[in-house]
């Protein structure tokens, strides 16, 4: 993630469980990292960015217009849906923009 890579299969733990990752199954791929973050969503909808370090100041403000931001508009989200996979940024409590997997 730290050089922006796209990856699939990562043998490890959900963050704060001992539950294997889907991509430990191979079943999850986060495309973009650095384009398409992970956020927690507050309260008042407002979303905080984890590993904000990793992100262009103000990202999530135009990400439609972002080159690489994956969007419901986008080709990449199209794709990934018609071939049955979820995205993370459909999430309620978490928006994982970078995240499609398989359920």
């Amino acid at each position: 993630m730290l050089i922006d890579n796209t990856s699939c299969f990562n043998y490890r733990v959900i963050q704060g469980t001992k539950k294997l990752s889907k991509h430990s199954l191979g079943l999850a791929i986060d495309i973009n990292p650095h384009e398409n973050p992970y956020a927690k969503v507050n309260k008042n909808g407002s979303l905080t960015i984890f590993k904000k370090e990793l992100y262009e100041k103000n990202s999530l403000k135009k990400r439609d217009s972002k080159a690489h931001a994956i969007t419901k508009n986008d080709l990449v989200y199209k794709a990934f849906k018609n071939n049955g996979f979820k995205w993370g940024g459909n999430w309620r409590t978490v928006k994982d923009f970078q995240h499609f997997e398989q359920r």
